[in-house]
């Protein structure tokens, strides 16, 4: 008979350590989760590893140096992180299965108790989410219904050289000639005229005479809206029954108002065109163009996702006058990307192009004695005869107008030279735009780099042959012939910029209003005030100025402030 083996007490000891309870980790798990604390803290520093000590890696895979996806890759980094600990703890480590899942419901509970009460209402430029009260109205929600004093018609719309007409300024290119406007803010700071809320969108003011004009969305009515420059007061509105609304692109109309000739000219988030009335509001004329071109509102959700943000364009032809914009289609085979109409009848004149639309401006550029109508599409350039819509030249250029966007106009920088620019890891290019004797067009590099100017929602501002913007949030200067950077400062995030005199004013996204000498010798500040304020806006609207007034809005609040200029 066997006799039976007593377990040696060293055995015991093992037996006994393997089954009892772990509450530490092993070094693996702290491993793998300190890999992604580290992924986490690349994402903070991604945009500036790609500018530093991984240049040599930034045109291979330009997008893993993009702020917006530096931060989702930090939330992923920090969310498994915790999560690898959490889960060993709730898998391995022997206590009670009670004790083991409780980490996991804390946690669970703690995020669907927030979303209970806190919904996304809008991520910023570089993807960080705004919240706000689930149960509560939207700022613009709140607000009433808007209504003019009808004054409109004995105030003056008579043109003045301190106009500001249309999109980016008179000449369509951030640029103003004056006022000459005083340095040093901290000894002559700008003077608040007027401030008042304002409903949603990301229009910018516009001046003509006496009268201010923009955009803005009021609950479920989109409008236009015109305002009294000395004031603030509402002059007249015209609203009609619409909303586009998206968690990356919020709320409200995104295209500027054109004004000529007594009429405004306004493209709505949904694609509705409307000529009215200066000096009333009245409608003269007007078109839905996603049924002109056969597209439905969920086919145009899809090709566009966040909403129509073309500015009109006004072009002088031979024997009449035309308002320009890109037109649409109902998918990427049958687009049509340029629509011209009679500015005064509103009759369509001629359509051209095949390309799937993006959301940026057309522009004027001059080749020779040749002016073309140039638009940067979603994946493409090109240039077309604004008298006929022919299109007479188009190249590449990365896009997809509902991921990695383009929102910059291409800009005419001379010597037959076109800037395109653009963020999500794209950066800038010049190209020369050549004709030859058989009237054949070529496109021909100048340069090209992946560092710089990545204008995700702004444009650019030329001055003695140096580019000013806002490269994912840092300020630059950048020389326009070959593309050397002279200097760059942060602190700005996606914010606008408008170039007035020899100063760069920059609103920041936070809604600072900031002054800076346009140089390309250094960086120098002549001070920042907050100028707007908001619960969760940010500021993206771009800036306008007439004469010493200085105009600025978001999606929540407008004001007015008088600057001081040399003269005084």
């Amino acid at each position: 008979m066997t006799e039976p083996v007593e377990p040696s007490p060293n055995e015991d000891a093992v037996t006994t350590q393997e089954s009892s309870p772990r509450i530490v980790p092993p070094a693996y798990v702290w491993i793998f989760s300190g890999l992604f604390l580290l992924l986490a803290i690349y994402g903070q520093w991604a945009p500036e590893l790609g500018d530093g000590a991984l240049a040599s890696w930034h045109d291979s895979a330009p997008m893993l140096f993009d702020g917006a996806v530096g931060n989702v890759l930090t939330l992923i980094g920090a969310f498994f992180m915790l999560a690898l600990p959490i889960a060993w703890f709730a898998i391995f480590s022997r206590f009670d299965i009670y004790v083991r899942l409780m980490p996991i419901v804390v946690c669970l509970s703690a995020v669907g108790v927030f979303f209970i009460f806190f919904k996304i209402v809008h991520n910023d430029g570089e993807m960080k989410p705004k919240f706000a009260y689930r149960f509560g109205l939207r700022p613009d929600q709140r607000l009433g219904e808007l209504e003019g004093d009808g004054a409109g018609e004995s105030v003056s719309l008579q043109t003045t050289e301190h106009d500001f007409p249309q999109f980016l300024g008179p000449n369509r290119n951030l640029v103003v000639a004056g006022p000459q406007l005083a340095g040093d803010w901290n000894a002559k700071a700008p003077q608040e005229v007027w401030r008042r809320p304002i409903g949603a969108g990301w229009s910018g003011f516009v001046v003509v005479g006496d009268l201010t004009y923009t955009m803005e969305q009021r609950g479920e009515s989109e409008y236009v809206a015109c305002y009294r420059v000395a004031d603030g007061e509402p002059i007249w509105t015209f609203k009609h029954e619409a909303r586009h609304e998206t968690g990356l692109g919020y709320v409200g109309p995104r295209s500027t108002p054109l004004i000529h000739n007594g009429k405004v000219y306004a493209v709505g988030a949904t694609a509705q065109f409307f000529c009215l009335d200066a000096a009333t509001g009245d409608v003269l004329w007007r078109h839905d163009l996603l049924a002109e071109f056969g597209e439905t509102l969920d086919q145009a959700n899809q090709l566009t996702a966040w909403g129509r943000a073309s500015s009109p364009l006004l072009y002088r032809a031979q024997d009449r006058e035309l308002i320009i914009l890109p037109a649409g289609g109902p998918d990427h085979d049958h687009s049509t990307s340029l629509v011209a109409y009679d500015a005064d009848s509103g009759e369509q004149v001629w359509t051209g192009g095949e390309q799937p639309i993006s959301y940026a401006s057309a522009n004027l550029f001059q080749l020779g004695e040749e002016t073309e109508v140039i638009i940067v599409n979603e994946s493409t350039v090109a240039g077309h005869n604004p008298e006929t819509g022919e299109q007479l030249w188009i190249t590449d250029w990365p896009g997809n107008s509902s991921g990695d966007a383009s929102c910059s106009q291409a800009v005419d920088i001379g010597d037959s030279q076109i800037l395109v620019s653009k963020g999500y890891g794209v950066g800038a290019r010049v190209f020369a735009i050549e004709k030859s004797a058989d009237g054949k067009y070529n496109v021909n590099d100048i340069w090209e780099d992946t560092r710089l100017l990545k204008t995700k929602f702004t444009n650019v501002a030329l001055k003695d042959g140096y580019i000013y913007g806002l490269n994912d949030g840092l300020l630059e200067c950048v020389e326009a012939s070959e593309g050397d950077r002279q200097w760059r400062q942060r602190g700005f995030g996606h914010g606008q910029l408008l170039l007035v005199g020899d100063k760069l004013l920059v609103m920041t996204e936070d809604g600072e209003l900031v002054m800076v000498d346009a140089t390309p010798d250094e960086y120098r500040e002549e001070g920042r005030f907050q100028a707007l304020e908001s619960e969760i806006s940010p500021n993206w609207n771009n800036l306008c100025i007439t004469g010493d007034l200085m105009l600025v809005r978001n999606a929540e609040q407008a004001a007015c402030y008088r600057l001081k200029t040399k003269q005084e």
